[in-house]
């Protein structure tokens, strides 16, 4: 009977602290999800830096990145709308779009998909000689941000995506799509002029149509 008790307490103890306790081999840990489910590689992106972004060239776009690996460069601008602690922003990519049209026009960014806490900044210049544009953090309907702006003719503007604050990045959407274009002011008076000059090369040939 001693040797049965023996052997139920010595059987108990190796169950108790089996690999189903709190630090076993299939105990959760803080970041993962279910036990054989790995958490997500955090690597270096591409558009990690503002001398590399990623180029949007038509629109509309929707980029789909993990930014968890993503870092902030020395004397990196911080962000113009976020809280003023610090630090303001982390895990920051950067996107580049150029308005290859003759027209003026609005854009429209947010980061709606996105399962984090976003800030965007969207800079006109060049890395190092920045100059902000619009900033926003947080949109009427949630932690994801949403901004307007407007891209003249040939202008290339720089967009800076980061996590509020030190919070992890995570999986990002980045969306950008087109609202509005209209022509610029100062192309106006020249398709004025073209126009006349069509017409004028118009009426000129129907006046010697009618003299022959």
């Amino acid at each position: 009977m001693r040797r049965q008790l023996r052997w139920f307490a010595v059987c108990t103890l190796v169950v108790v602290a089996g690999p189903w306790a709190r630090g076993g081999a299939f105990a959760k840990s803080s970041g993962t999800s279910d036990p054989g489910q790995s958490a997500p590689t955090c690597t270096l992106p591409p558009n990690d830096n503002c001398a590399s972004p990623a180029v949007i060239a038509s629109l509309p776009a929707v980029q789909l990145e993990n930014t968890c690996g993503a870092t902030n460069e020395v004397n990196e601008p911080t962000t113009t709308c976020a809280s003023t602690d610090v630090p303001t922003q982390s895990h920051s990519v950067w996107f580049s779009y150029t308005n290859t049209t003759f027209a003026t026009q609005t854009l429209l960014a947010t980061t709606f998909g996105s399962n984090f806490d976003t800030v965007v900044q969207v800079y006109t210049g060049a890395c190092g000689a920045l100059l902000p544009l619009a900033c926003n953090d947080d949109s009427p309907s949630g932690t994801q941000s949403l901004l307007t702006f407007k891209v003249d003719p040939g202008q290339t503007v720089l967009i800076k995506v980061a996590s509020y604050r030190s919070n992890a990045g995570a999986n990002l959407q980045f969306n950008l799509s087109l609202l509005v274009a209209q022509p610029a002011p100062a192309m106006r008076p020249i398709a004025l002029a073209l126009a006349a000059a069509l017409l004028a090369i118009g009426g000129g040939m129907i006046v010697r149509r009618r003299a022959a």
